[in-house]
């Protein structure tokens, strides 16, 4: 194809641009009305110690766009009205699913959702092969994978023990290895939740993206190279332990991150790096096809048809932007109260007798609840429940039941099943330095354990009846962790006690 071709093609679509200027403008007011508070938060994260590097990603992600520039102005304009919509409608359930559970990571990504169907709707696919690489490597600005990995967190600590167990033994140091600890004659080394690397494996591949889209061709070899940097950072994880762990048995008595600290979990990052740019530069070295052909017939020109297609596209874009946000603003959920104020909550329960009062330790002092119960109850044989109800007439964010602050809540926890005259009840139950712990999620009388499913249903209850009410109960017995079961059956009768109560209290609401 002819460089004069082109030339003048690209002139054309850039006159073209100038001339769609204004439904440029009505679609960037129409991503503002959706996504203002949401581009909001994203640049306070910012300013965070945990996400200060969004900028980084942002600015290369643009970088990444930029030196494509010329095959990109060279493509034919195609909106694909189908897949452009459905993107973008899923994108837009994901905001919306984000704002009424409070989900702030789900309107992030909702973000990249959308651009990726606006790309797709008004452009085409032409433009989308291009286009998604450096737009979904925005991920990497939120915690998408500290959240996936964090999972696995005790996994990546056996792994990271099991590969310097293997090297350790293959230079003939005697060691043993248990679960994440390794046992060396003179100490013994834990692969501790800080050191599971997951904080430099991600940046190892936030790495890689980028440097598997500037040196890499074909699709299957920007995979390898990212998938590559997450494997890289688990081996130079258990490395990493292993060298300390030699360092421990040769050098005795000598700092176990080694000189100027060289071994601590950035070596993870330097090392993996080192790695990476060797393969990568190594695959370059092979001869590949290139994954983009010439995407340009000589049979297409850009006529008025094309150019009328655009204007519909943007128009038809921000008419779904605006549907979204009209739906935000017309229909969001409206908070429900009790009928009756929290005081009238019965203080004889049975055999027990209650006395308000004010609980300042934790668990209970993390709530934030807009209407709450603090009560203990004793009974006749001197055994003493803390009883704490917090409800939410409308859940909003930071002010919702299930939120960060009550992770320590879920963690170790089990489920216990109560026969009760309604029927089974699961609660949850966990053991702190507060004692004892029973709790459960009410959400307009559905009893729910699992703070995942706790947010889904107050999604559902949102899109079906624009409420997001709930409740969270917590049932504490001051006890010691080697309490024997004797000791639980008081619990288990005083749950029994006040389940049907708390279940006809808090599901009597008003709008």
């Amino acid at each position: 194809m002819s460089s004069s071709y082109l030339t003048t093609l690209s002139v054309i679509k850039i006159r073209l641009f100038h001339r769609l200027t204004k439904y440029f403008i009505v679609l960037a007011i129409a991503l503002l009305s959706v996504f203002y508070d949401t581009f909001v938060w994203i640049m306070s994260t910012w300013y965070t110690y945990t996400i200060s590097h969004g900028p980084v990603i942002f600015g290369a992600s643009l970088y990444m766009i930029w030196t494509k520039r010329h095959q990109i102005l060279n493509l034919l304009v195609r909106p694909n009205y189908l897949s452009g919509t459905a993107v973008t409608a899923i994108g837009c359930v994901m905001l919306v699913s984000g704002k009424l559970s409070s989900i702030l990571l789900l309107q992030y990504l909702s973000v990249i959702v959308v651009i990726l169907g606006l790309v797709l709707l008004i452009w085409g696919y032409n433009y989308f092969k291009y286009l998604w690489y450096p737009i979904g490597y925005n991920i990497f600005m939120f915690p998408v994978f500290t959240d996936l990995l964090g999972i696995i967190s005790v996994h990546l600590q056996n792994i990271a023990a099991w590969i310097a167990y293997n090297l350790l033994m293959l230079i003939g140091i005697p060691v043993l290895r248990t679960s994440q600890f390794i046992e060396l004659p003179n100490i013994t080394l834990e692969v501790a939740k800080e050191c599971n690397g997951i904080n430099h494996i991600i940046a190892l591949m936030a790495i890689a993206v980028p440097l598997a889209y500037w040196m890499q061709k074909t699709f299957l070899r920007k995979f390898i190279i990212i998938s590559s940097a997450f494997f890289i950072g688990i081996f130079a994880n258990g490395l990493r332990v292993a060298l300390i762990g030699a360092l421990a048995f040769y050098k005795k008595g000598s700092s176990l991150h080694g000189p100027y600290d060289i071994f601590y979990v950035s070596f993870i990052f330097f090392f993996g790096l080192v790695l990476l740019m060797a393969i990568s530069l190594l695959l370059k070295r092979i001869p590949a096809k290139s994954e983009y052909g010439n995407q340009i017939s000589e049979n297409h020109t850009l006529s008025l048809h094309t150019r009328q297609t655009s204007h519909i596209a943007l128009l038809f874009a921000a008419f779904l932007l605006f549907l979204t946000s009209g739906y935000l603003l017309l229909l969001k959920p409206m908070p429900v109260y009790l009928q009756m104020p929290m005081e009238t909550f019965p203080k004889t329960v049975n055999k027990w007798t209650g006395q308000d009062t004010l609980f300042s330790e934790l668990p209970f002092k993390s709530f934030l609840a807009d209407i709450e119960l603090k009560r203990i109850y004793r009974n006749n044989y001197g055994n003493e429940i803390k009883l704490y109800i917090g409800y939410f007439p409308l859940q909003y964010q930071g002010n919702e039941i299930v939120n960060y602050r009550f992770d320590p809540l879920q963690e170790g926890a089990d489920i216990v099943e109560i026969p009760t005259s309604q029927g089974i009840l699961r609660i949850k139950k966990t053991t702190n330095i507060s004692g004892t712990l029973y709790f459960w999620y009410d959400i307009n009388g559905r009893i729910i354990t699992n703070r995942y499913a706790a947010k889904l249903t107050t999604i559902f209850d949102a899109f079906m009846s624009r409420r997001t009410n709930a409740a969270i109960v917590i049932v504490s017995a001051q006890r010691q962790r080697n309490a024997n079961r004797e000791d639980d059956r008081f619990d288990i009768e005083f749950i029994k006690n006040i389940f049907p109560i708390t279940q006809t209290f808090l599901n009597s609401q008003t709008m």
